[in-house]
């Protein structure tokens, strides 16, 4: 899989005990290299996995060529549309034109989509969808020797409320594909828009052509630290993500944030020239945060992310 793929595939291999193998993306575009994948590709390969679009950048990867691989070895593809779910569908509709990624293409396999952010739907909501019945029968689990009765349940999760799904299903009901259309429409037109002014700021380099929903720009000069960028940015009140390897920030557009993107554009530029003019003396915030951990070796990052958890789930004593 891409480099970028979600964390939730790593997070996956961890719990079944499997394996990933991340194949680089290409620094200018955001998209990995079919090649590079097929590379990786052995005798244990379950499956491939592509993006639409991926989260730091909000690119997209070859979804048709990935495709290719998944039949020339047999193996199931995954594309993921957890972010674009609700926006690529419409894309042709908004003069966009993407590859084949649902189940028109013969390779595709299973798709993952999240009404929760662009369906507008509660948090807690998450879909994914497989080719064919005899794909999903590996998720449903059941048991019947066990003595508090016959059980069977369709994933993961046993015990769930009911309120996220009613709350997606009023939502589809309320905006309809008209409503998500139009919305599409205007996030994926702002997308563009604003990855077409961050480019024309100076020591700014935009990661590909976003289109969809995200978009991820970094700092060419040496005299920009990228993470100060990213907090003098949050002191305008916004709240970009950090993101790393190469250091970056992200912005996911939404209807929230869709009329305030000038100003953002001009926040930007003011950051980027309130740290020429006065630069750190120091480093602090996400700077301090990043910085840090890049000077330290994985492993011990990892402990402490999850060190972190633990101590939030800690009991007082």
């Amino acid at each position: 899989m891409p480099v970028t793929a979600h964390a939730a595939f790593s997070k996956a291999a961890f719990y079944y005990g499997m394996r990933t193998r991340c194949a680089p993306v290409d620094p200018r575009t955001g998209a990995v290299d079919p090649r590079k994948m097929k590379s990786l590709i052995n005798s244990n390969t379950v499956c491939v996995v592509g993006s639409m679009p991926n989260y730091p950048y909000g690119t997209y990867d070859p979804i048709e060529e990935i495709g290719e691989l998944a039949r020339k070895y047999n193996i199931g593809y995954h594309v993921d549309c957890c972010l674009g779910g609700f926006l690529v569908p419409f894309a042709k509709d908004c003069g966009i034109k993407l590859p084949c990624f649902d189940f028109s293409n013969p390779n595709v396999t299973s798709i993952s989509i999240d009404p929760h952010k662009y369906g507008v739907a509660p948090k807690g909501l998450s879909v994914v969808l497989f080719k064919n019945r005899d794909l999903r029968a590996g998720c449903i689990f059941s048991i019947t020797t066990w003595p508090g009765g016959i059980y069977a349940t369709p994933t993961h999760a046993g015990s769930r409320g009911g309120a996220p799904s009613v709350g997606g299903w009023v939502s589809m009901l309320h905006y309809g594909k008209e409503g998500y259309k139009k919305i599409a429409n205007e996030i994926m037109q702002g997308v563009k828009k604003a990855g077409e002014e961050l480019k024309k700021i100076p020591d700014i380099q935009v990661v590909g052509d976003p289109c969809i929903a995200a978009l991820g720009f970094l700092s060419t000069s040496p005299k920009i630290n990228v993470y100060d960028l990213c907090d003098r940015i949050a002191s305008k009140g916004w709240h970009p993500s950090a993101i790393q390897i190469p250091p970056g920030i992200h912005l996911s557009v939404t209807a929230y944030n869709l009329p305030k993107l000038d100003s953002f554009i001009q926040d930007v530029k003011w950051a980027v020239e309130d740290i020429k003019k006065n630069p750190p003396s120091k480093k602090s915030g996400m700077a301090q945060l990043y910085g840090s951990a890049a000077t330290l070796p994985e492993s011990l990052v990892n402990e402490g992310a999850k060190l972190v958890i633990d101590s939030i789930l800690a009991l007082k004593q």
